[in-house]
């Protein structure tokens, strides 16, 4: 969870709206390095994730075509055999 000074650093030159009350403006740089590594870190992550669930989307769609395949492969067997041989 980003704490309120990273965000504040974030924003640009203009008032928070709440913020101009406490005084809060956020100033350059805009950007910290800590700011940046969490930035690259959460990227990172979404990232892993976007390729963690592509793959198992990929995996269920190749386990429904083998499904499928052997599906037609057993009615095509049993047809030529006369008999639920599969």
């Amino acid at each position: 969870m980003l704490t309120a000074p990273f965000a504040l650093r974030l924003c640009s030159e203009r008032p928070l709206g709440r913020g101009r009350q406490l005084g809060l403006m956020a100033k350059p740089p805009y950007y910290t390095k800590e700011g940046a590594d969490i930035l690259f870190r959460m990227q990172v992550r979404a990232t892993q994730s976007i390729l963690t669930a592509t793959t198992a989307l990929s995996m269920i769609a190749v386990e429904k075509a083998i499904n499928a395949i052997l599906a037609a492969v057993k009615v095509a067997v049993n047809q030529a055999v006369k008999f639920a041989l599969v």
